[in-house]
C-alpha cells in the first residue's frame, strides 16, 4: 500500500493525528520518571498488601496519601507485580494514552480540530512531565476527560445522572479538592432539575461518601493527613498568596505553553459565551484562585495539568471560522511551544543548582529526579530507582533500625521496609505534627515542625512522655484514634469530640507557649 492510498482510506489530517500520537508516546517513554513523593504512597500500598493494613507506618493509621482511588489502582496490580516502579509507569502511560483517544476522537468535533489541540499537548512540558511521575495526575486527566465527555454529548445518554454523580464520585477520590473544579458543573445539573434525577446523582455519589465515612472511622479524620501537614501551617494567608502568584510565574518561565493555553481558551470562550462551555471555564478560574489561596506548589506545573486538559476539552468544540484567527493562535502556540519544547529537552540533562531563578521555592520536578529514576536507562541495563535516599532506605532495613527521624520519606520510607517507624519532621506522615504549625524555614510544600519534648521518646518507648501537659494530654486522645481497636465504642465518641473541635485549645495553649517560648 502506497502513501497515496493510506492518505485516501483515512485523510492526510487524521495521519498527521496518528503521526502525532506516535511521536507523543516516544517522548512519554523517553521522559518517563517517578518522583520521591510517589513512594509515600506506594509504601503504604506496599504494607496494604503484605497485609499491614491502609497504614504508613504500621504502628498507627494514618492517612499519607491524598489520593485513595489512584492508591487503590496501583495495589490491583502492585498484588500481581510486587513492584512499583514499572508497575505505576505502565499504568500512567496506558492511562494517558486512553486520555489523549477519548480527546482527540470523541470530545473533538473533527479531525481538523483534533489536529489543532494535538499541537499543545505536544508542546506542554507540565502535562509531559506529569503524565508520569508515580502521581495521580494520569488519573485525573482520564476521568476529567470521561466525565467532560458525558458532560458534553451525553444528553441523551441513559442515567446520565448517576454516571455524572458516579464520576464525580471518582474525580473527588482522585484528588477530593477538585471540587472547586466540578461545584460549577454539578450545581447547573441538579439545579431545577426533577427530584429523581437528584436522587439518581446522589446515588452515583455514594462512593465518595462511603469512602469519607470509612476514613473517618478507620483514620479517624475525614481528610488525609498531608491535607492537616500542608494547610494547617500557621502561615498568614498574604504570604500564602504571594507564593501562589510565584508559582504561576515560575511555572511559566518553565512552561509557557500550558499556561498560553488556560488563558486562550477562557479568552476564546468569552467571546464566543458558549453556555455549555461556560460551567468547565468557571470551574478553572475557581481551580487557579484556589492554587494561589494555598499558595501554590514546590512542583512547577502539576498543578497546572487538570486545568490544561479541561482548557483542551473547551478549545475541541470551539468552531475556528475564521483562519485568520486560527493561523494566529497556531503561531502563539507554536513559539511559546518552542520555548517549552527547549526546556523539556533540557529536562533530560543533570540537575543543577542554579536552574531555576529560587531553585528553593518551585522546581522542575522531573529534572531534579529524572537522573535517579527514569525508564529509559532501564533500556540500558540501569537498576532504577538509584537514589542516594534509595540507598539510605535499604541501609534502614538491612541494619534494622528501627526508628528515625527524618524528612526524607518517600524513597527511604519504601526502601527501609515495614519494621522501621520513619518520624517524618514535615508532618506528612505524623498525625500530631500534621496539627502543629510550621518553624521557620520553610519552603512551599515542606513544612518542618519543631520535634515537642519527649514526643521522640513516647514513640521509642511506647508510653507518653510528652513534657507539656496540654500537648500531652491531646497526644493521650490522638493515640485513641490512630492506634486503638476500631470497634472500640469510645474510640468512636473521641472521633466525634476531635472532629468537632473539642480538643483545639489544647493545641492552642501548646502553640502560644511555644511562640513566647521560641521569642524569648
Amino acid at each position: 500500500m502506497n502513501i497515496s492510498n493510506i492518505t485516501g482510506k483515512f485523510g492526510i489530517t487524521r495521519l498527521l493525528i496518528l503521526s502525532g500520537l506516535i511521536v507523543y508516546l516516544l517522548m512519554l517513554i523517553k521522559s518517563a520518571w517517578l518522583c520521591d513523593d510517589a513512594y509515600i504512597t506506594f509504601r503504604t500500598v506496599d504494607n496494604f498488601i503484605n497485609g499491614y493494613g491502609l497504614r504508613w507506618n504500621i504502628a498507627e493509621r494514618v492517612q499519607t496519601y491524598t489520593h485513595p482511588l489512584w492508591m487503590f489502582l496501583i495495589s490491583i496490580f502492585y498484588f500481581f507485580t510486587k513492584e512499583a516502579f514499572y508497575t505505576s509507569l505502565l499504568i500512567s502511560i496506558t492511562l494517558t494514552l486512553f486520555t489523549l483517544y477519548i480527546l482527540l476522537f470523541r470530545i473533538s468535533g473533527n479531525s481538523l480540530t483534533s489536529l489543532f489541540i494535538l499541537i499543545p499537548i505536544l508542546l506542554s512540558k507540565s502535562f509531559l512531565d506529569f503524565s508520569t511521575s508515580g502521581l495521580e495526575n494520569p488519573l485525573s486527566h482520564f476521568l476529567l476527560v470521561i466525565f467532560s465527555l458525558v458532560y458534553l454529548r451525553g444528553e441523551n445518554l441513559k442515567n446520565r445522572k448517576l454516571i455524572l454523580g458516579f464520576l464525580t464520585a471518582l474525580i473527588l477520590l482522585n484528588r477530593m479538592d477538585f471540587i472547586f473544579i466540578l461545584i460549577t458543573l454539578i450545581i447547573p445539573e441538579i439545579y431545577k432539575n426533577s427530584k429523581k434525577d437528584i436522587i439518581s446523582f446522589s446515588i452515583g455519589f455514594i462512593p465518595f461518601v462511603v469512602w469519607e465515612l470509612f476514613s473517618l472511622w478507620y483514620y479517624g479524620f475525614p481528610f488525609p493527613n498531608t491535607a492537616y501537614a500542608k494547610l494547617s501551617t500557621g502561615i498568614p494567608r498574604l504570604v500564602l498568596i504571594k507564593e501562589g502568584l510565584y508559582y504561576f510565574k515560575e511555572s511559566f518561565l518553565l512552561d509557557p505553553v500550558t499556561l498560553v493555553v488556560i488563558f486562550v481558551s477562557l479568552f476564546i470562550l468569552i467571546i464566543k459565551r458558549n453556555k455549555k462551555l461556560f460551567p468547565i471555564g468557571l470551574g478553572i478560574i475557581f481551580y487557579l484562585g484556589y492554587i494561589v489561596f494555598i499558595g501554590g506548589d514546590f512542583m512547577a506545573g502539576r498543578f497546572l495539568t487538570a486545568p490544561f486538559v479541561l482548557s483542551l476539552v473547551i478549545l475541541s468544540f470551539i468552531d475556528f471560522r475564521r483562519v485568520l484567527i486560527k493561523i494566529s493562535i497556531i503561531i502563539l502556540f507554536l513559539i511559546t511551544g518552542l520555548i517549552s519544547l527547549n526546556n523539556t529537552i533540557q529536562s533530560f540533562k543533570p540537575w543543577e543548582q542554579d536552574t531555576l531563578s529560587n531553585t528553593l521555592t518551585v522546581v522542575d520536578e522531573r529534572r531534579f529526579y529524572y537522573g535517579d529514576s527514569n525508564l529509559w536507562d532501564t533500556f540500558k541495563g540501569i537498576q532504577m530507582p538509584k537514589h542516594n535516599w534509595v540507598d539510605l532506605g535499604r541501609k534502614i532495613q538491612r541494619d534494622k533500625i528501627k526508628y528515625l527521624l527524618t524528612n526524607n520519606i518517600g524513597f527511604q520510607g519504601y526502601y527501609a521496609g515495614p519494621e522501621c517507624f520513619l518520624l517524618d519532621k514535615l508532618g506528612l506522615s505524623d498525625p500530631l505534627l500534621s496539627k502543629l504549625p510550621t518553624q521557620k524555614g520553610w519552603r512551599i510544600g515542606h513544612y518542618p515542625r519543631n520535634i515537642p519534648d519527649g514526643y521522640m521518646e513516647s514513640i521509642v518507648s511506647n508510653k507518653i512522655l510528652i513534657e507539656d501537659k496540654d500537648l500531652n494530654f491531646y497526644y493521650k486522645k490522638l493515640l485513641i484514634l490512630t492506634r486503638e481497636d476500631l470497634f472500640d465504642s469510645d474510640r468512636l465518641v473521641e472521633i466525634i469530640k476531635f472532629n468537632l473541635g473539642s480538643y483545639q485549645h489544647l493545641l492552642g495553649n501548646y502553640i502560644t507557649r511555644t511562640k513566647n517560648y521560641l521569642n524569648k
